[in-house]
């Protein structure tokens, strides 16, 4: 799989050949590009694929796996055609979904629903099967073996070595060739300083002063190839068919792939509150309102169920993918952060110099950080206060966001009435939208900056803390103004509104921003390199070469965080806005889709990564589901007269009502942490392979020292070196 090089146009000649001569000694095969002098194309032969391929020990399915597979289908093992064709990496087994009516894949993916929800409980609570869970272990671990380059022929595939490899794989032994690669001489003595001299070769030219290159990234495969993958996503499945994800993973990687299986995962999931608001919405009373239903606490009830529900059964879906991928015990490595900066001292661990920041010091940068996000949360009220104003929804006089000459605009009769026959009221609540765009995007600059300034050691630290200061603002920036209705104002009629109008112009803000603009910005691009070369055949080459090299790079954060808001909007307020997962199902279709597109033609290609979770998303939807328990049961027991017709000794009691609000939300959150902390991580089968798998490895550890043991004639007893160490 190529990589490009992308030289500053201020590098010298020397610079460059340089560069060029350390990566030939490599043994990579390196060429520049006939379009652009300042891109140097950079492949990687299969021999030296295999080579690096066994250097990190990766693991490839084995010649006779089909057989495996088909042996233990057809003996009724219970190994699922799913499990089937996730245990083979290279499976691109063609969907038939598409062959099917939408209205016929949605009875089958009920039915499937129903089905997978029994068997999650039964493969849980069901350890007893040692047969059934046996040969389970037995084909998941028959599938896959340590590479070899010595033992090709053993491997499935090994007679074909142009597909043997994924293009993910591919990528990711190249940019480890490249990663690994020591040079001769130094950068400094062509004039370039280098920040940190551990570094890898290819990120101190990156990193260097001044630097070397723009940028290394892989190259997209041709739009053929691409529009393969783009179609097997596109077909009418309900989210993202298994094709498309095994295409998914063997184009992008693990930490890609995980993404589109979470969306697939949420999208499923929600099929159950969509038709729990349909039910409700068919049966509940006619005449009854929001304020009073005496229905909408067991919605309420049900959505925080479901939360928590969802939660643990990802943890168990995610956790078979990651088997199944061999990344269930992958630790992604601490990478240093190359603008970390400090003193220089001897460290008390190592006794080797290092570059220390105090803690201290770092915590005042932090207050400084939390200064400035809270003048952007004021400028986020100070948006929130013009909304309600001009919607009509500050009634109070005495309220203290009321503005007289603003709420006029919304008065019976006002431009932005809610009787205005132009249906005036649609402005202000784009405006609003529009605004929370603005300014998320404004904070955007803000939270890098900050956390520049705080000074991480790590890549991860910094991930972590941009990530916090993000999701924060941009959940309070987007629902502030339904916590002030409910907690404040309590006035759930208008909580509805504001929730409806929010959650349908963001829905469409979204679309626009992350599928139009992306797509129209391409266009004009193309348009214009394409006029300015006069479309020439060598020249519309180079106008695709320069799309894959003038592309974005891609954020995976704003995607996640997106969706995540999109999580906020079913649980935080379902009270409110009970279809909101039937609304989201049609858009999580959209946004899979959108998603795709963007990655294969609107972003330069990621850097390959391996990953086995969905990280600290995980943790920002438990703290959202513990703070909708808080919102709904207050909206319940205390915004409203919900409660009256169950417990109509609390109708006028405010305090009553209070403690119980809080009762309930307590209760809710001690089945919770319940569920988070002794539900199962992994299904039963894959808790048993994990560990049958750490078994086989200790065993080979043992049977390896004591071979080195006996060659060099020594008599050692591991089981009683074993048991004096327990």
């Amino acid at each position: 799989m190529a990589h490009f090089l992308h030289f500053c146009r201020e590098s010298t000649d020397a610079t460059r050949a340089f560069v060029r001569d350390e990566i030939v000694k490599a043994g990579l095969e390196v060429r520049e590009d006939e379009h652009d002098r300042d891109v140097l194309i950079v492949e990687a032969s299969f021999e030296l694929l295999t080579l690096e391929a066994e250097v990190l020990r990766l693991e490839r399915p084995l010649a006779n796996a089909d057989e495996n597979v088909s042996v233990a289908k057809s003996s009724g093992s219970g190994l699922s055609q799913f499990q089937c064709q996730y245990l083979m990496p290279g499976s691109t087994t063609q969907s038939s979904s598409g062959k099917f009516s939408l209205r016929l894949q949605c009875l089958v993916w009920l039915t499937m629903i129903v089905v997978y929800m029994s068997c999650f409980i039964r493969c849980i609570n069901d350890g007893r099967n040692n047969e059934f869970q046996g040969c389970r272990c037995y084909i998941a671990m028959a599938l896959m073996a340590q590479f070899k380059a010595s033992e090709l022929e053993k491997f499935d595939g090994g007679d074909n070595p142009d597909n043997f490899f994924s293009p993910a794989d591919q990528t990711r032994l190249t940019w480890s060739i490249l990663r690994r690669i020591s040079p001769s001489l130094s950068l400094e003595i062509l004039g370039h300083k280098v920040r940190n001299t551990d570094d890898p070769f290819i990120v101190a030219c990156e990193h260097a002063e001044p630097p070397v290159l723009i940028c290394a990234r892989p190259l997209h495969k041709s739009k053929e190839f691409r529009q393969d993958i783009e179609r097997s996503i596109m077909v009418r499945s309900f989210v993202a068919s298994r094709e498309a994800v095994n295409k998914i993973r063997n184009y992008f990687g693990e930490e890609v792939a995980l993404y589109f299986v979470w969306m697939d995962f949420f999208g499923k999931m929600l099929l159950f509150p969509a038709l729990f608001g349909i039910a409700y919405y068919t049966l509940r009373p006619s005449d009854a309102s929001v304020v009073e239903d005496p229905f909408m606490p067991i919605f309420s009830a049900f959505m925080a169920l479901w939360s928590i529900l969802y939660l643990v059964s990802w943890r168990c879906h995610c956790s078979q993918f990651a088997l199944f991928w061999n990344t269930y015990d992958y630790r992604r490595n601490e990478e240093p952060n190359r603008a970390f900066e400090g003193i220089t001292r001897i460290s008390p661990v190592t006794d080797k110099e290092e570059v220390y920041f105090p803690d201290y010091q770092r915590a005042l940068r932090y207050l400084f950080s939390f200064a400035v996000t809270v003048v952007m949360i004021g400028l986020a009220v100070i948006a929130m206060t013009i909304s309600l104003n001009l919607n009509g929804y500050v009634t109070d006089k005495n309220s203290p966001i009321y503005i007289a000459y603003l709420a006029s605009f919304a008065a019976p009769g006002g431009l932005f009435a809610a009787d205005s026959p132009y249906y005036g009221w649609v402005i202000p609540a784009m405006g609003h939208t529009v605004a929370i765009g603005t300014l998320n995007h404004i904070y955007s600059s803000v939270a890098v900056k900050c956390t520049d300034y705080e000074n991480h050691k790590t890549v991860q630290q910094w991930k972590n803390s941009i990530i916090g200061k993000r999701v924060i603002f941009e959940a309070l920036n987007c629902f502030i103004a339904p916590l002030y209705i409910t907690f404040y104002q309590m006035d759930v009629v208008a909580l509805r509104r504001v929730m409806i109008r929010l959650f349908w112009c963001d829905e469409f803000r979204r679309l626009a921003t992350e599928a139009g603009l992306p797509f129209l910005a391409g266009k004009v691009k193309l348009f214009s390199v394409s006029k300015s070369n006069k479309g020439t055949k060598l020249q519309i080459k180079k106008v695709e070469r320069l799309e894959d090299i003038t592309l974005e790079d891609y954020e995976q954060f704003a995607d996640y965080l997106e969706m995540v808001i999109q999580f906020g909007y079913v649980t935080l307020f379902a009270a409110a806005l009970p279809l909101a997962s039937l609304v989201s199902i049609i858009f999580i279709m959209v946004e899979t889709r959108s998603d795709i597109w963007r990655l294969l033609h609107a972003y330069k290609r990621p850097p390959v990564r391996r990953a086995c979770d969905i990280g600290v998303w995980y943790y920002v939807m438990l703290f959202m589901v513990v703070l909708s328990m808080l919102t709904n049961s207050f909206i319940a027991f205390v915004s409203s007269n919900q409660m009256d017709y169950w417990l109509p000794s609390y109708r006028d009691n405010d305090v009553g009502s209070m403690v119980l609000a809080f009762g309930a939300e307590h209760v809710l959150l001690v089945v919770a942490l319940l569920a988070q902390a002794y539900f199962p991580k992994h299904y039963v089968w894959v808790k048993a392979v994990i560990d049958r798998r750490a078994y086989k490895k200790r065993v080979e550890r043992e049977e390896a020292v004591l071979d080195a043991a006996t060659k060099a004639g020594i008599n050692i007893d591991l089981r009683r070196q074993s048991e004096l160490v327990q």
